[in-house]
């Protein structure tokens, strides 16, 4: 019966029982014993008992294996299930601090809108501070400009940011660096000073400062600029 519907523990269970029913035969009746029984029937049960623990075996350990798979792939499910709703959460915060900051920053610049009679009167003045070549300053600093074109800071910084669409960083670095160019394509004795010597020539306080404005705008180096100049001019 348990062999036909394959249950396994208690086809072992009977199994034993035969065996034990059996050892109590050999030893109050071992001179009754069939020759058969002795040789075949009882060798017969130890195998199949042994081939039953081996299947028992091999099933717990397929059920442990299984398990184990399927213990670690939930794991790893609710791993990424965490992973994804803290990264909504994160991304949710996000989003409502720049969408504030993004309000914020509207109903202060509707707030402090720039007349266009101040962005007129600052354009103007940039003009002139560019003809006159006076970003060519090494002090130069975004209050000093302010202050010498008789505007605030903040207007001036907008304006930049706005008419020309980069900071006041950039701003005084583009004018150098157009300049330095103009200049080594106009004058040849111009390359023969030595990158520093252009350097503060331009405003820089150190070759490197300038080299690397030089690199950020154009994607070359200005020694490499002055070489290839001297080549295409001889």
């Amino acid at each position: 019966y348990y062999t036909f519907n394959n249950d396994v523990p208690m086809r072992l269970r009977y199994l034993d029982k035969f065996l034990f029913i059996d050892s109590i035969l050999k030893v109050n009746y071992q001179f009754f014993e069939p020759e058969h029984i002795r040789k075949f029937e009882t060798p017969r049960l130890l195998e199949q008992k042994e081939n039953l623990i081996a299947q028992l075996e091999k099933e717990n350990k397929s059920s442990r294996i299984r398990n184990w798979w399927i213990g670690g792939g939930l794991s790893l499910s609710l791993l990424i299930l965490g992973y994804y709703i803290n990264r909504q959460l994160v991304y949710k915060k996000r989003f409502i601090a720049l969408l504030n900051a993004e309000n914020q920053h509207n109903s202060s610049a509707h707030k402090n809108e720039i007349s266009s009679e101040v962005v007129d009167h600052i354009l103007d003045r940039l003009r002139k501070f560019e003809n006159e070549k006076e970003f060519l300053t090494s002090e130069l600093s975004l209050q000093l400009l302010a202050k010498k074109i008789h505007t605030n800071s903040n207007y001036l910084s907008r304006v930049i940011n706005l008419k020309m669409g980069k900071n006041f960083s950039q701003y005084i670095h583009d004018l150098r660096i157009e300049y330095s160019m103009r200049e080594l394509l106009a004058q040849k004795k111009y390359r023969n000073y030595t990158i520093k010597a252009i350097a503060e020539d331009c405003g820089y306080t150190n070759a490197e400062s300038f080299s690397r404005a030089f690199y950020k705008k154009n994607g070359i180096y200005p020694s490499y600029y002055i070489k290839k100049l001297n080549k295409s001019t001889t």
